[in-house]
């Protein structure tokens, strides 16, 4: 059952939200968490599956980032990112903004439609992605307190800073260019100079961006369209500056092409995307 919930909305805190569900579930269990792009099965009515799953928390995070309180969809009574979260109220169910980033100011009512300017006045969490360790640890310890049956599967996430290597850190030391066996991929590669983590963050997000675009264009369908974005997030959360991150991006992509195939701009991005993990030209 879901504890958990992730609101998040695309574009403006997914890449969050696929993060912090990845960290949560090392620490409660993947079952505890809720995130409509990982949990929602293929073929499942996504309304009904997030409403129900809203209704089953115990708390809800809503993931801000720096335009989230001005997005004119915020506005639209339809809008799930809203939804959800009167949903949530409606309930009585908590809900937690978490700011992403250190750019993220603190809710104002004035910003928010009326319905939401309660949420100004709710004690947020920051989630930083760039030196995520102690951010992590608290919301997860925030969470263990206020859900008694999360405390049942609680691992601590200090072993090793497990979490502290995530999007632009490394424990240790920088992103950097290294050379050394990366895994197979029809073979081994190795002795080779792979692209820096971050430019492959920004060709996994672009790729994000492209898979959005197509499926907004109906050249891609719905179920191809949520596996393959399933995938690239994942990529990106398990990425991490190491290098089993990078043999899950080179595992990701073939999945993507598999799911994309016949759709040549991306096809053509994870061929890129592959051939800079890779080193290959």
């Amino acid at each position: 059952m879901n504890e958990v919930f992730i609101n998040y909305r695309t574009g403006d805190g997914d890449e969050a939200a696929a993060f912090l569900e990845n960290a949560l579930s090392h620490r409660f269990g993947s079952e505890a968490i809720f995130r409509a792009a990982k949990s929602i099965p293929p073929g499942k009515a996504f309304d009904t599956e997030l409403l129900t799953a809203v209704r089953a928390a115990s708390v809800l995070l809503a993931i801000i980032g720096p335009g989230w309180a001005t997005d004119e969809r915020l506005r639209d009574p339809g809008d799930w990112v809203r939804r959800e979260i009167l949903e949530a109220r409606a309930a009585r169910i908590p809900v937690i903004p978490v700011l992403k980033g250190r750019t993220s100011g603190r809710l104002r009512a004035d910003d928010l439609p009326a319905e939401l300017a309660y949420l100004a006045g709710i004690q947020s969490l920051r989630l930083d992605m760039r030196d995520n360790g102690a951010d992590v640890q608290r919301i997860g310890d925030v969470l263990a307190t206020l859900v008694p049956r999360l405390r049942t599967g609680n691992r601590q996430m200090t072993d090793n800073n497990h979490f502290n290597a995530g999007y632009g850190s490394n424990v240790g030391g920088q992103f950097g260019r290294f050379e050394g066996n990366i895994g197979q991929l029809g073979g081994t590669i190795s002795n080779v100079t792979h692209a820096d983590s971050n430019d492959l963050l920004a060709l996994l997000d672009d790729l994000l961006t492209a898979l959005d675009k197509a499926h907004a264009e109906g050249n891609l369908d719905p179920v191809a369209y949520g596996a393959a974005r399933a995938e690239v997030e994942t990529a990106e959360v398990e990425l991490g500056g190491n290098k089993d991150g990078r043999g899950r991006v080179l595992t990701a992509m073939q999945k993507v092409l598999d799911l994309v195939n016949g759709v040549a701009a991306l096809v053509a991005k994870a061929d890129a995307i592959i051939a800079a993990v890779t080193g290959r030209r």
